[in-house]
């Protein structure tokens, strides 16, 4: 068992978490049409609930007690963040980006 593992994992949740708010900022700061910075948002909004996902997993479907529900729902998690990769290429490419797309919904 290695006790720094955990750690890592809080402090990259906490890198990712941190660098989103100037991200989320930037937009009503400097415009909508920056490309790079809304892909760059999107992605990170991934990881982070990707982050909150898979610790929701090891906390309630622990694998030395559920073994194979733990695996398959880590494979499921797997599977649901490549498709979300997935949707925000098409999103950046097709609608415009992230905050694009949030403006167009809420009618700004």
């Amino acid at each position: 068992m290695d006790f720094y593992k955990g750690s890592y994992h809080w402090d990259y949740e906490r890198i990712v978490t941190v660098s989103m708010v100037p991200l989320a900022l930037a937009p009503f700061v400097i415009g909508i049409e920056h490309p790079y910075i809304d892909a760059i948002f999107s992605i990170l909004l991934l990881i982070h609930c990707r982050y909150g996902f898979q610790s929701c997993i090891i906390d309630y479907i622990p694998e030395r007690r559920f073994g194979i529900w733990h695996k398959m729902a880590m494979w499921a998690l797997d599977l649901g963040s490549w498709l979300a990769l997935y949707g925000v290429y098409v999103i950046e490419t097709e609608a415009n980006g992230l905050f694009a797309l949030v403006c167009h919904i809420w009618g700004a």
